[in-house]
C-alpha cells in the first residue's frame, strides 16, 4: 500500500501545539471521516495515525520505525522511501556543514516530492527554504573531493545540484574513495537508486566497485524482497538493470532471478517492472531463466492478453531454446484462436508467423481453418488472418483463400474484411499465383455494382487499380 504524509485536521482532540499527521491508502484521496489509529509521534511532538481498511496491521508494521526514527515511511509508484522529519527544528542560522543529518531533509523539500498528488511541504517557509538552498550551496562549493563530503555523501547524492557534483568527482576516484562512497551508501542504497537523483551515483559506483562491494549491494536490494518495489519505480529499474549487467557469476544472477520469482507475474504485467524481465532475457542465459520461461508458458494466455505482458511473452519465444522454447509455442498455438481477436493477442500470433519455426504454420493453420471468414471480419483478426496469407505456404493460402470465397461479399464489403481480401489478391499476383488471382478478380468484377456502392468495398478495388494488381 502506498504512503504518503498529510496534514490532518481530524485529530481535534490533541494539543493545539502539536500539528497533526495522517497516513493514509491512495485508495482513500478523500479521507474525510475514515477511522484512524493513533501510530506515533516525530521528536518534534507531532502524531501520525493510519486510516483505512487494514489499518490496525499497517500500524503495528510502521510503529517501530516511528518510536526508533520519527520517520515516516513514503512510496512513490510503488518504491520505497524515507522521510526524516528534522528540518522544522533547525533555525535559519544552523550551520548545515555540520548538521549532516539535515541534508536529505532539504534537498528533498527543495525538490518538491510529491506522493499520490499531494505535496510534501509546509513545514518551512519559501524564504525560509531559499536561504538554507543558499547555505546548501555553499557547502556544495566548500566540497573540492570526496573526501569532504565524508559524513555527506548520502544527502549530497539526493539534492538536484549536488549529485552532478559528486558524478563529476567519481569519474577520477581511487580506490579509497570508492570505499567511502560504497560505506556511506550501502545502508540504504535501495532507497537511493529510486531517488531521481541519486539513482545516478548508484548506477556509477556498481561499475568501479569491487566484486565484495558488489556482492553486499546484491544481499542489500534482495533482502526481503526490496528489489521488487525498487523495479516498480520509474528511476530504480535503471539501478537494476545497471546491477544485473554487472553480475558477473551464475551464483549472482541466481540470487537476482530467485529474489523475483515470487513476483515475476507481477512485474511481466507492469508498464515498468516488465522492463526488468525484459533485461533477464538480455544479459541472463537460457538455463538462468528457466523459471521465467516456466511461469510465461503456464500463464500464456493472461500474460498474452496484457499490454506489457504480449511484449515479453514474444521476448521469451526469440530468447528460449529447446524444451523451453517449444512449450512456449505450444501454448500459444492451443489458445491462438482466441488470442487472434484479442487487442493484445493478436500480435502474439502474428510475431509467431514471422519467425518460420518449422510446423508452426500447420499448427497454427489447423487451428484457424473453418475460422478465417469471421476472423477477417474481426478488427484483430483481421491483421492476422492478412499475415497469415504473406508467410504461410502455398497450400494453406490456397486454402484460406477457398473459405473467403464462401464468404467473399460479406467479407469484401465489412469495414475490416476489405483489407484481407485486397491482400489476398495482391500476394497471389506478387508469388504467381496465376490461378488464384484470376479467380479473386473474376469475382471482383461479378460483384461491381455492390462494391461501388460499398465504401469498404469501393475503396479496396480503388487501391487495387492505383496499384496496377487488378487487370
Amino acid at each position: 500500500m502506498c504512503l504518503a504524509l498529510r496534514k490532518d485536521s481530524e485529530l481535534s482532540s490533541c494539543s493545539s501545539s502539536r500539528r497533526n499527521f495522517g497516513i493514509w491508502s491512495p485508495e482513500l484521496r478523500h479521507p474525510g471521516g475514515e477511522r484512524r489509529r493513533l501510530l506515533g509521534s516525530c521528536p518534534d511532538g507531532r502524531e501520525f495515525s493510519v486510516a483505512g481498511a487494514g489499518a490496525g496491521a499497517e500500524a503495528e508494521a510502521l510503529r517501530p520505525a516511528f518510536n526508533a526514527y520519527g520517520q515516516v515511511c513514503l512510496n512513490s509508484d510503488g518504491s520505497s522511501d524515507c522521510y526524516a522529519d528534522r528540518i522544522s527544528q533547525v533555525s535559519q542560522s544552523t550551520n548545515l556543514s555540520q548538521q549532516n543529518g539535515l541534508f536529505n531533509d532539504y534537498s528533498r523539500l527543495c525538490s518538491g516530492v510529491v506522493d499520490n498528488g499531494f505535496r510534501v511541504g509546509g513545514l518551512v517557509s519559501r524564504s525560509s527554504l531559499n536561504g538554507r538552498r543558499a547555505q546548501f550551496a555553499q557547502v556544495l562549493l566548500n566540497c573540492t573531493s570526496i573526501e569532504a563530503m565524508r559524513g555527506r555523501i548520502e544527502s549530497i547524492a539526493t539534492d538536484p545540484e549536488g549529485f552532478r557534483v559528486l558524478l563529476s568527482m567519481m569519474e577520477r576516484m581511487d580506490r579509497d574513495e570508492a570505499e567511502l562512497v560504497f560505506s556511506e551508501t550501502i545502508e540504504r542504497v535501495g532507497y537511493l537508486m529510486t531517488d531521481p537523483f541519486a539513482n545516478h551515483v548508484v548506477q556509477r559506483l556498481l561499475e568501479v566497485c569491487s566484486e565484495e562491494q558488489r556482492k553486499q549491494i546484491l544481499y542489500a536490494v534482495t533482502w526481503n524482497s526490496q528489489i521488487v518495489s525498487i523495479c516498480l519505480s520509474t528511476y530504480g529499474i535503471r539501478s537494476i538493470q545497471k546491477l544485473m549487467d554487472t553480475l558477473t557469476t551464475r551464483w549472482q544472477k541466481n540470487v537476482v532471478i530467485h529474489a523475483l520469482a515470487p513476483f515475476m507475474y507481477q512485474l511481466i504485467k507492469n508498464a515498468i517492472g516488465h522492463h526488468v524481465i525484459r533485461h533477464c532475457l538480455k544479459v541472463f542465459s537460457n538455463e538462468d531463466n528457466e523459471i521465467l520461461y516456466d511461469l510465461v508458458a503456464t500463464k500464456c494466455y493472461e500474460i498474452a492478453t496484457d499490454k506489457s505482458g504480449c511484449c515479453i511473452l514474444q521476448q521469451c519465444v526469440e530468447h528460449a531454446q529447446g524444451k523451453q522454447r517449444d512449450r512456449l509455442v505450444t501454448e500459444i498455438t492451443t489458445h491462438a484462436l482466441l488470442l487472434a481477436e484479442n487487442c493484445y493477442g493478436n500480435y502474439v500470433v502474428q510475431h509467431l508467423l514471422t519467425l518460420e519455426i518449422p510446423q508452426v504454420a500447420d499448427d497454427l493453420h489447423r487451428q484457424f481453418l473453418g475460422n478465417y471468414a469471421i476472423l477477417s471480419c474481426n478488427k484483430y483478426g483481421s491483421n492476422v488472418v492478412e499475415k497469415c496469407l504473406k508467410e504461410m505456404g502455398y497450400n494453406q493460402f490456397k486454402q484460406i483463400v477457398v473459405e473467403l470465397l464462401e464468404e467473399f461479399l460479406t467479407v469484401l464489403l465489412n469495414e475490416y474484411g476489405n483489407y484481407v481480401i485486397r491482400r489476398a489478391v495482391e500476394v497471389s499476383k506478387e508469388q504467381r499465383q496465376t490461378q488464384i488471382y484470376y479467380i479473386l478478380s473474376a469475382e471482383l468484377r461479378r460483384y461491381d455494382p455492390l462494391i461501388k456502392s460499398n465504401p469498404y468495398g469501393k475503396k479496396a478495388v480503388s487501391r487495387l487499380e492505383k496499384q496496377n494488381i487488378l487487370p
